[in-house]
């Protein structure tokens, strides 16, 4: 079990969708806002988490190591394929990075939430990665993965732009695997992009209301700073 999600666990103590749509949802536009010098500053309130996901924020070197676990590729991964399809690293500018995580005690399922600067890379730039990454092999060691991304039917209700994918994270070797599944939903305004994942070992059902509020209020927080 990675460190993060060890530190997080510690301190907190059939997908179906109605009114959907595939891909990004709405157009992105310029907003007209002043950019955080610190995205730490944007981040949701651990106390804005709802009740289910008790969270902590990370602090930055364990953030980056969270951020990064996101794409179901360890950092020491190798022979990488398609080799077009390795995944950028987490920003490491100071402040371009903020990351909380709360875990759910019933099922230690976790909800991690991902505030970054991106710069002029564009939410499309995002989906057209996703998109096109559908299947990824690599090895960590003696471990073989495979990481397999589709995207999903979007709520109508998400805030615009935005879409919602799944990531299935297989790893492992003769004497033991793991089976990780992960559920995304990106939006973004500006220059600063939001991740909301849930993820847990096996094939639940995501718990996609919960992700869909926090997405909403922490896309609300950034246009309202």
């Amino acid at each position: 079990m990675r460190k993060w999600r060890l530190a997080a666990t510690t301190a907190a103590g059939a997908l179906l969708l109605g009114g959907c749509s595939e891909g990004v949802v709405g157009t992105a536009r310029p907003i007209p806002q002043v950019t955080p010098a610190n995205v730490q500053t944007v981040l949701l309130e651990t106390s804005q988490f709802p009740n289910t996901y008790p969270a902590v924020v990370l602090p930055p070197q364990v953030a980056a190591q969270a951020a990064g676990d996101m794409s179901g590729l360890p950092d020491a991964a190798e022979n990488i394929a398609p080799p077009d399809c390795k995944p950028d690293a987490p920003p490491t500018t100071v402040g371009a990075l903020a990351v909380a995580v709360g875990t759910n005690e019933s099922d230690r399922s976790t909800l991690t939430l991902i505030v970054e600067n991106v710069g002029d890379s564009s939410i499309e730039k995002l989906h057209d990665y996703v998109t096109r990454c559908t299947d990824i092999t690599a090895k960590n060691r003696a471990a073989e993965i495979s990481v397999h991304t589709e995207v999903l039917p979007s709520p109508a209700d998400l805030k615009s732009p935005s879409f919602v994918w799944r990531r299935v994270v297989r790893s492992g070797s003769a004497l033991a695997s793991l089976h990780e599944t992960m559920v995304t939903m990106a939006g973004q305004v500006g220059a600063i992009r939001v991740l909301v994942t849930y993820m847990t070992f096996g094939s639940p059902s995501p718990d996609l209301d919960t992700m869909k509020t926090v997405l909403n209020s922490q896309l609300s927080k950034i246009k309202h700073s």
